[in-house]
C-alpha cells in the first residue's frame, strides 16, 4: 500500500515539473523509495519481534499454568485420600457423616476436574476459535478456580478435624484423635 501510494506522488511529481528536471527527480525519487522502503522493513522487523516477544511470552504461560494446575489437581487429590483415609478411621463421625463428606469430596473432585477440561480445551489452539486475550483470560479464571477448590478442600478438612476434636474432647478421648490426625506434642 505503502509503495503505490510512493509510486502514485511520484507519477504525479513527473507530471508537474519540466522535463528538463526530470533527472533530478529521478534522483530524489530513488532517495525517497529507498528511504520509504527502509522504514517499511524496519517497521516489519520490529513488528515480527513482537509477534515472536508474544508467542513465547503465551507459551510461557500456558507452560506455567499447566504445570501449576496438575501440581494443584494432585495436591488436592493427595489431601482428599489422606483426609479420607483418616476421617473413615476416626470413630468420632457417623456412617451418614462419612456419606456426606464423600459427596462433598466427590462434587470437589468433579468440579476441579471441570477446571482442568476446560484448560486443557482452550489450550489447544485449533479446537476453539477465540481470540488470545479470550484465552489468556480463561486461563486465568481457571486458575484461580482452582486454587479457590483448593482452599475449600483445606477448609472442608479443617472443619472436620475440628469437629472430631470437639467430640472427642467432650468423651475424654482428645489424645487418640491428635494421634490420628498428627496433631500431638512429640
Amino acid at each position: 500500500m505503502k509503495k503505490k501510494l510512493a509510486m502514485v506522488c511520484m507519477g504525479l511529481c513527473l507530471m508537474v515539473l519540466p522535463v528538463n528536471q526530470a533527472n533530478a527527480q529521478i534522483a530524489i525519487a530513488e532517495i525517497i523509495k529507498a528511504a520509504i522502503t527502509k522504514v517499511i522493513k524496519a517497521v516489519d522487523l520490529q513488528v515480527q519481534r513482537l509477534q515472536n516477544k508474544t508467542i513465547w511470552l503465551q507459551n510461557a504461560q500456558k507452560t506455567l499454568e499447566n504445570n501449576m494446575s496438575k501440581l494443584k489437581q494432585v495436591q488436592m487429590v493427595n489431601e482428599y485420600k489422606s483426609a479420607w483415609t483418616l476421617f473413615r478411621q476416626d470413630k468420632n463421625f457417623t456412617e451418614t457423616e462419612l456419606n456426606y463428606m464423600l459427596g462433598t469430596y466427590t462434587g470437589m473432585l468433579s468440579e476441579s476436574s471441570k477446571s482442568i477440561d476446560q484448560l486443557v480445551l482452550v489450550t489447544k489452539a485449533f479446537a476453539t476459535q477465540m481470540s488470545d486475550a479470550k484465552r489468556l483470560e480463561i486461563v486465568n479464571a481457571v486458575a484461580d478456580d482452582i486454587t479457590q477448590q483448593s482452599s475449600d478442600l483445606k477448609q472442608f478438612n479443617n472443619q472436620n478435624k475440628m469437629i472430631s476434636l470437639q467430640r472427642a474432647a467432650e468423651k475424654g478421648e482428645i489424645e487418640y484423635v491428635k494421634r490420628l490426625y498428627g496433631l500431638s506434642n512429640k
